[in-house]
């Protein structure tokens, strides 16, 4: 981030890389900056409109079995700091015992049979309180038409199932 001459505040990527001597010290070093700011602020508005939307966006990689997620996730799975390093067992780790079986043969469906990912399950929180999440996604595969990444939403949807439950024992109890 860096500052106007008016007071503004625009922010560059840079690129700084040293030219070495014989002995391997830096003797000059030459930088490219490239303005970003237009970037920054499309990524800020995004992230606000998912916070506000109780929406999260995520990126497995299933080469490597890291796991990207927009910093709004979080707040889905009980957190309130981000954790670094997560993976793909990490997130089957939160799923409710009895959903495991379910969002594991959605994935699968999806990574070997072409089926958009579209699954509706609990989570259980640190506090151990359970939620219900929303997730839809789908494969980008490469070239070659192997699975590279698993990328897609997720959203709470806790309180419209709370909703739907009480609607439904409703109408029970009138029946």
């Amino acid at each position: 981030c860096n500052r106007k001459k008016n007071g503004g505040e625009y922010w560059v990527d840079a690129t700084i890389v040293p030219f070495l001597d014989d002995k391997g010290k830096p003797y000059k070093y030459v930088s490219t900056r490239t303005d970003i700011t237009a970037l920054r602020q499309s990524e800020e508005r995004l992230e606000q409109s998912q916070e506000f939307a109780h929406i999260s966006t995520w990126d497995w990689n299933i080469a490597d079995d890291s796991l990207y997620c927009s910093d709004s996730i979080w707040s889905l799975f009980g957190y309130d700091k981000i954790m670094t390093n997560v993976t793909y067992n990490d997130f089957i780790a939160t799923i409710y015992p009895d959903d495991l079986r379910r969002v594991e043969n959605a994935v699968y469906s999806c990574i070997n049979k072409n089926v958009d990912y579209d699954s509706e399950y609990r989570v259980v929180w640190p506090d151990a309180s359970v939620h219900w999440l929303h997730a839809q996604g789908d494969i980008v595969r490469n070239k070659e038409g192997v699975a590279m990444h698993m990328m897609g939403v997720v959203k709470d949807i806790t309180r419209a199932v709370e909703d739907r439950s009480e609607e439904h024992t409703s109408e029970l109890q009138s029946h």
